[in-house]
């Protein structure tokens, strides 16, 4: 494997959606390792990838609860975490958002839109904190 593949861990229950998403990522250039419960993401993110794709509702511990330990945890802690789920409720995103993710994408996801928000997560961890710029709107950073 090229050792500057990002790898990608892909928490998803539905075994279709799963497999199209990891098609289209590893088409990509991304390195993809599956995960089809709460429980078995636990376990996949010990390898530190660079980024995790986390559905919200998955059998046994929910994504907001996977999102909640990883970030609790020292060694997965900077992992970005983004939600993708067909949660589309504006608490749903709230929560998941509050909890630490990334970013919060509602099911279906178009995929080109998927690819661009992860380069963009890795764009905005490639660029220093003190480089960026914040940006408010009405006393709200944006």
């Amino acid at each position: 494997m090229n050792p500057t593949k990002r790898t990608i861990l892909l928490v998803e229950d539905e075994p279709d959606i799963r497999a199209l998403l990891a098609y289209n990522l590893r088409q990509e250039g991304y390195a993809v390792l599956e995960a089809d419960s709460g429980i078995a993401a636990l376990d996949a993110a010990r390898s530190r990838p660079d980024c995790i794709l986390l559905d919200v509702m998955l059998p046994g511990i929910d994504g907001y609860e996977v999102a909640r330990r990883l970030k609790a945890a020292p060694e997965t802690s900077n992992v970005p975490i983004m939600f993708l789920t067909a949660r589309s409720a504006e608490s749903d995103e709230v929560a998941g958002l509050e909890i630490g993710a990334e970013d919060f994408l509602v099911k279906p996801v178009r995929i080109p839109t998927l690819l661009a928000r992860l380069r963009a997560v890795f764009r905005r961890r490639q660029t220093p904190v003190a480089e960026r710029r914040v940006l408010t709107f009405a006393g709200v950073m944006i």
